[in-house]
């Protein structure tokens, strides 16, 4: 099966979960991502030896903070969050600091020059927020 068509699978069989600000949901056998105003997103899809996934968050709109605008160029929500959460993600799945990561440069050309095969992910938008979800199958942490 193409990896992107096992995301999709994924997400279609476990779907992501919305929990409130302040709930004591540990996302236990899961990913999360914990927004800016305390909702966390969880995801616990059942996987196949080998493979992991990761998520992302940001609340779409929300101003972006002055340190990541220079370091990204832009201070557009529309333009850094998705690019955000895409670095996020291949941070978690590489194990990798997002601070080096980010250092290589942003968008998808670096990232995908930067992860090697059998990594992918998808990034769209669920209400308010901007979601990026990745799976990774093999490699060394798999």
């Amino acid at each position: 099966m193409h990896l992107d068509q096992r995301l999709r699978e994924l997400l279609a069989e476990s779907p992501i979960e919305e929990v409130p600000a302040g709930s004591d949901h540990r996302c236990a056998g899961g990913t999360h991502s914990t927004l800016a105003d305390g909702r966390r997103l969880c995801w616990a899809p059942r996987l196949a030896p080998g493979e992991r996934v990761a998520l992302d968050a940001e609340i779409a709109q929300q101003p972006v903070p002055s340190a990541l605008a220079r370091r990204w160029g832009s201070t557009d929500p529309a333009w850094v969050w998705p690019e955000w959460t895409v670095a996020e993600v291949v941070a978690k799945l590489t194990d990798t600091p997002i601070l080096p990561l980010a250092a290589r440069g942003h968008g998808a050309a670096y990232t995908h020059a930067g992860v090697g095969p059998g990594l992918t992910w998808l990034t769209g938008h669920r209400g308010d927020l901007v979601v990026t979800v990745g799976l990774r199958q093999g490699g060394p942490q798999a």
